[in-house]
């Protein structure tokens, strides 16, 4: 969100609605003519799911007092009756518009309900991935736009979902009258919808080192064998499965990912989950420690044996929880995927937003959530897990997927784009630039506003000079041992993931933006797939594949965007003969699928994120 409260812009009243901005009242705020707030804002101020005054049934009549105005933006409601909700909710708004709306996704949660409860004459959703995990997601949207009858279960079920499953071409013909798609290739009258250079992808397929091969063979080998005593027994076997291919996906990368640095490199040995490397989950913060004493003994005790039951999987991702935290509620997150929704774990309750659940709806506060570190010393008893990246830096051994993203920024410094050391001289921009690191649509609004944004570079209001690259991994682990091959290597470079503060975020965004000797960020993929606009970047690589290809391409987009004016270079690094292979051919299958809901193929539809048992076989064994 921009620094200003309040702008005008091209004669129209501006207001940010986030912040100190929220100390207004509803007739303040109905005076402006746009107002941009955040989705955790929204959901603070929603009014409980039990009152029907807020419209939370869509297929209820929304009474508007509509002046027949497009000039007016808003109408205090002014019911009479006691508020409940904030000012969001106590104005009749002339048009709702919801930017990255697969963020309502799942109906359960608080952001949800808080979108279903906003009045509006006029509602729209704004998306480029409005199916991520199967045709249902569209359904929240289908409530907050109040179209009927697919705002309605039954009617959605049998008249959209049913139809896209069983003939995706017909049923994406029913999407079309409540359906605008614009797409990168997209034309009007031959001329592009938006003018993008070009994007070249470079699919990378390396070998293994002979160390690297008898490890895999041997995790592989184990992995087999435990598979099919999983099939033979039962049980739990979908997250079981699971745990078995993270570690395969994990033995391509490094293999210290999967049994930890004590192990010497190529030696026998149990492959155990190193879930400490790295992690900032082995220090016990003050206000953790805190927050862990509250708890009743019999509570800390239930939340450490949920911990203590591996493998766990992610309540936020889906995907075998990294760094495993705890929720009051008692249900399993990986670190960052919460951080990112409550903020610094062990914080007060009043100054951070609440995020519901998405497994059982309770509202979760920072203060809430749990590490098994602070568990344990709450309860008495020390624990002496340490980060291993101090113990790992002496006895450091690259991989082949390391070693071959070194030779990606070494031919970048022989063309003269990165820095071993820092580049004398001031950064590019005159000041922080908050804007261009946070905003979804930074670029669009300060060309709105007629001027680049504040503090902005003069190298993202021009043609840049320096190559920058962004290297993309989906474990914080994998991160940190990128890190130790920079730091041996002496580039200079930023990291950014989900657990991290959100100033450090900003300032790591701002230097990778402005500053011209570091050139090189390493992000989480869960981290910065969405929100962030990096068109300073003009090379982008992925160290590891994940299934759904729609999050890749999001990570992608950070650079691919409106505002670049480069060609940008995508590097996917993959092992040849490896569970990568058969990854590969999931994902795509998979845009098929979500290309046959809007028309574009006449491929079948089926799931896109959540892996089905029949892909997990696949993916073990490449066969269907």
């Amino acid at each position: 969100m921009s620094q200003k409260t309040a702008v005008i812009v091209a004669g129209m009243t501006v207001y940010v609605y986030h912040g100190k901005g929220r100390g207004v009242k509803p007739q303040q705020l109905a005076r402006y003519t746009c107002v941009l707030t955040t989705y955790t804002s929204m959901g603070m101020e929603a009014g409980p799911r039990s009152d029907a005054k807020h419209g939370t049934n869509p297929g209820q009549p929304i009474e508007l007092e509509d002046s027949g105005n497009d000039d007016d933006a808003a109408v205090p409601r002014g019911t009479g009756k006691k508020k409940v909700a904030g000012p969001l909710f106590q104005i009749q708004w002339w048009r709702v518009v919801l930017d990255e709306s697969q963020a309502i996704k799942n109906g359960a949660t608080l952001v949800a309900h808080a979108a279903h409860c906003l009045q509006a004459g006029r509602r729209w959703c704004l998306s480029g991935t409005p199916i991520q995990n199967s045709v249902d997601d569209l359904y929240s949207c289908f409530r907050f736009l109040r179209y009927n009858p697919y705002c309605k279960k039954a009617a959605f079920k049998s008249m959209l979902k049913d139809p896209l499953q069983d003939n995706p071409a017909k049923g994406a013909q029913l999407l079309q009258p409540v359906l605008l798609r614009r797409t990168k290739t997209s034309t009007i009258d031959g001329e592009p919808v938006v003018k993008l250079p070009p994007r070249e992808q470079q699919l990378v397929c390396k070998a293994f080192s002979a160390s690297e091969q008898r490890f895999y063979d041997q995790v592989q080998q184990e992995s087999m064998q435990k598979l099919k005593a999983l099939e033979e027994g039962g049980g739990n076997s979908y997250v079981n499965m699971l745990w078995l291919l993270l570690r395969l996906r994990q033995a391509c990368s490094h293999p210290w990912l999967v049994r930890g640095t004590a192990a010497q490199y190529g030696g026998a040995g149990a492959c155990a989950p190193n879930r400490a490397l790295g992690s900032p989950g082995g220090k016990v913060t003050a206000s953790q420690l805190s927050a862990a004493r509250k708890l009743a003994g019999q509570q800390c005790e239930q939340l450490l044996q949920t911990l203590q039951q591996e493998p766990s999987v992610c309540a936020q991702c889906g995907d075998i929880s990294e760094e495993a935290v705890v929720s009051a509620c008692c249900h399993v997150f990986c670190r960052q995927c919460i951080t990112m929704q409550v903020g610094s774990l062990g914080g007060s309750k009043e100054s951070e937003s609440n995020f519901q659940c998405p497994t059982c709806s309770q509202p979760l506060s920072a203060a809430q959530v749990f590490t098994k570190p602070a568990l344990t010393k709450a309860r008495g008893q020390a624990e002496g897990i340490q980060r291993a990246g101090g113990t790992a830096q002496n006895g450091w051994h690259s991989s082949s997927k390391v070693e071959h993203l070194l030779e990606v920024l070494r031919g970048m410094q022989h063309r003269g784009a990165t820095g071993r050391a820092p580049v004398p001289g001031k950064p590019c921009g005159a000041a922080p630039n908050l804007l261009g690191g946070r905003s979804k649509s930074d670029m669009r609004l300060a060309a709105i506003l007629g001027a680049p944004p504040r503090g902005s570079s003069p190298a993202l209001t021009s043609a840049p000079t320096q190559e920058k690259v962004i290297v993309f991994s989906q474990w914080t682990s994998m991160l940190d041992l990128v890190e130790m091959a920079l730091k041996k290597e002496k580039f200079v470079f930023r990291r950014l993931d989900g657990s991290m503060s959100m100033a450090n975020r900003d300032q790591a965004i701002i230097d990778f933006q402005e500053k011209s000797g570091v050139n090189i960020l390493i992000v989480s993929l869960k981290a910065a797939a969405l929100g962030l606009n990096l068109v300073a970047a003009n090379h982008v690589v992925l160290l590891d594949l994940w299934w759904n290809p729609t999050i890749e391409e999001q990570a992608i987009d950070r650079a691919h965007r409106i505002g670049q004016t480069r060609t940008v270079h995508v590097t996917r690094i993959t092992i040849k003969g490896t569970v990568e292979e058969r990854i590969l051919a999931l994902q795509d299958s998979k845009r098929k699928i979500v290309s046959a809901a809007f028309g574009d193929d006449s491929g079948g539809f089926q799931q896109t994120s959540r892996l089905t048992k029949e892909e997990l076989h696949f993916l073990f064994t490449g066969q269907l």
